[in-house]
């Protein structure tokens, strides 16, 4: 009994292994997986039906002897084609596998009730499938559960075929265990591992359509910012350029820059809190408050107020955003400049000194309503520029998680301070990247610099 026992143990394993490259072929192949999941073509359902039926024809070639009778695992390729493709798929490997078992002979009753069980187990199995309540692949339970219920209804069949009900009685006494436990074992295997890769298939699919609305979001998300920036000849009193790389597909870091009036032209520069999509939507929604709260006699401390107050409202994700915001007077060189929270910005004189602003910081924007920000101001001469950034520039790291620094940062501006204003932001993302040394990127990368040439538009360092 115990070498009955090794034997069969052997040959479940054998033929689970055939199953398993069955499994992965279906799988595989996209017209394959279509049927698994009830939507494949007429033409596909061949397919199935040769390769359940050749399973079934490979279980009765590593059949058991086991004294008077034979344990095969026959009963799965039906059982398993009617699961998945349904009674046309089930019925045809049934039918191939009956043929097989029919050419084989034997006792009377033995193959005539073997014969119509490989038949009746194909049909069932798919009669079962195609009107169960459930939608989707069979699972592993149920299709175990099914197999067990098929295997005694064919130990009935057994007894209406046999010569005699004691012939039965010992034939099913030595084979049926085994024939349930080994058809359990198949079964179970096979829809393990198709519902695996199906799930693996689905997610991939879910993960590419993401990444397809990502690409959309960002595309969005840039065209948000502006991308002509204001240099000569064009404009005569200054010049523009700002990056945003962002660590995701779509980021929270904002710039923007327009005119108020003739003579005074505003720039933006802010950090929202977390990454991805709901960081993206907040910065859309910042970015279009302070356009609206800009205008003519506004101070810079007045937009952050009212810009905070809108974003505290029903803000009940509890997200902020830091913010640096500045009006250029062209006409005198006066900024006036407001600090929510953000990174002090570098100021770079056309003498080349480089200086660190160091104003109120307030508090970031959406935490507080009726928060009052500081009012500050510069006077910058000729050629002289300001450079405003995130975070994401100064805590950039190596592979050593050592931050690239505001030390680093300020080295750069003083090595192409004299430059134009795209050089020096291209300059610094350049230094940034080169000290990453290919670790990844842990958060947005956002640089704006303005170059203030007067209002005669006096370039005289250019």
């Amino acid at each position: 009994m115990q070498n009955t026992i090794d034997t069969l143990t052997m040959s479940v394993i054998n033929t689970a292994c055939v199953m398993m490259v069955i499994a992965y072929l279906v799988i595989r192949t996209g017209t394959n997986l279509d049927m698994l999941e009830k939507t494949a073509r007429k033409k596909d359902i061949a397919i199935l039906i040769v390769l359940f039926g050749f399973f079934s024809i490979y279980a009765g070639i590593n059949a058991i002897p086991v004294n008077i009778g034979l344990v095969s695992l026959r009963h799965s390729g039906p059982i398993i084609g009617g699961l998945v493709g349904g009674p046309v798929v089930g019925l045809g490997a049934g039918l191939i596998g009956a043929a097989d078992r029919l050419f084989q002979g034997g006792l009377i009753g033995s193959w005539k009730s073997a014969v119509l069980a490989l038949v009746l187990a194909g049909v069932f199995s798919g009669i079962y499938s195609k009107y169960r309540q459930k939608d989707g692949v069979v699972g592993v339970k149920e299709a175990v559960v099914f197999t067990v219920v098929y295997e005694l209804f064919a130990a009935g069949l057994t007894f209406i075929f046999a010569p005699s009900i004691e012939a039965a009685f010992i034939l099913e006494k030595q084979v049926r265990l085994p024939l349930i436990i080994g058809n359990m074992v198949a079964v179970s295997i096979f829809f393990f591992f198709v519902k695996n890769m199906i799930e693996e298939r689905r997610n991939k699919n879910i993960k590419e359509q993401i990444e397809h609305e990502l690409t959309v979001a960002r595309t969005i998300q840039m065209s948000m910012v502006p991308k002509v920036f204001p240099v000569p000849p064009d404009v005569q009193e200054l010049e523009v350029f700002a990056i945003l790389e962002s660590a995701k597909e779509v980021g929270g870091d904002l710039y923007d820059f327009f005119y108020i009036d003739d003579d005074h032209f505003c720039f933006v520069i802010g950090d929202v809190s977390g990454k991805g999509v709901p960081a993206s939507l907040f910065m859309a929604v910042t970015k279009t408050l302070i356009q609206a709260k800009a205008g003519v006699g506004i101070s810079s401390a007045d937009i952050l107020y009212h810009t905070n107050n809108e974003l505290c409202r029903g803000n009940d994700e509890t997200m902020f955003v830091t913010l640096f915001c500045g009006i250029l007077d062209i006409r005198t060189g006066e900024v006036e400049f407001s600090n929510a929270g953000h990174n002090k910005p570098y100021l770079y004189r056309k003498n080349g000194l480089v200086q660190m602003l160091n104003p109120q910081r307030g508090i970031a924007l959406g935490i507080m309503e009726d928060f009052s920000f500081s009012n500050e101001k510069i006077h910058l001469s000729p050629s002289d520029a300001i450079i405003i950034y995130t975070d994401g520039v100064t805590e950039a790291m190596d592979n050593n998680n050592e931050m690239f620094s505001e030390e680093r940062l300020e080295n750069t501006i003083t090595k192409v301070g004299n430059a134009a204003a795209k050089e020096i932001t291209q300059s610094i993302v350049t230094e940034v990247k080169a000290f990453a040394n290919g670790a990844p990127q842990s958060d947005d990368i956002t640089i704006l610099v303005l170059r203030y040439f007067g209002s005669g538009g006096d370039m005289e360092n250019e």
